[in-house]
């Protein structure tokens, strides 16, 4: 059932997140590659996880419980498709990108000066300037280039629900030990991709 209000869903949300970030850890003490599953260039979300009420909402757990320190996209599995296009794969070659929608490029780092990202798509250019623990979204259009000033790298992606999402909040996250300080950091995330609905909006 989707959750009632908002304090509701955040705290789905959050259970999901450390559910995820426990499935991690005990994969880290079976002794595989955790690692090499953070660093994955696609992450897809299914289930229950693919089915919360926004795509940002998908994005941010998935963010904040791998803690990945990539570039990576963020996907998750359109209704019902991922797991019978899994059957079908398994007996023959196929595509299964059409199982799957494209959420969000995510750019993680912890700069120690800051720099300027730029994004061309469909709507022109757009810039924003990245400092130490920022993190907000930079909504695209159809296919994106983005390019980071000072680096001749660049990362090319088709067409995303939500846009780059650039997270400069470093790793592992750091809250402050506080509640005082500590929700509002964390409400701050969750406002900068819009995973929360507003005061009397609907989820």
């Amino acid at each position: 059932a989707v959750a009632p209000n908002a304090l509701a869903l955040a705290l789905e949300m959050s259970l999901a997140r450390e559910a995820l970030a426990q499935l991690v850890r005990e994969a880290a003490r079976s002794g595989l590659d955790v690692a090499a599953m953070r660093a994955a260039q696609t992450v897809v979300a299914t289930g229950d996880l693919a089915r919360l009420p926004r795509a940002a909402q998908t994005a941010l757990v998935v963010i904040d419980a791998l803690g990945s320190g990539a570039t990576q996209l963020i996907a998750r599995e359109r209704p019902d498709r991922l797991v019978v296009a899994g059957a079908i794969a398994s007996r023959a070659a196929t595509d299964v990108t059409a199982a799957t929608e494209d959420l969000a490029l995510v750019m993680a780092s912890w700069p120690q000066r800051a720099h300027n990202v730029t994004v061309r798509d469909d709507n022109g250019t757009s810039l924003e300037r990245v400092v130490h623990g920022t993190f907000f979204v930079m909504p695209t259009t159809g296919s994106a280039t983005i390019t980071v000033a000072g680096s001749t790298a660049r990362q090319v992606t088709g067409p995303l629900a939500l846009g780059v999402i650039i997270d400069a909040r470093g790793r592992p996250l750091e809250l402050p030990p506080r509640d005082a300080e500590r929700l509002p950091t964390i409400a701050r995330w969750y406002s900068a991709v819009a995973a929360l609905p507003i005061e009397g909006g609907t989820l």
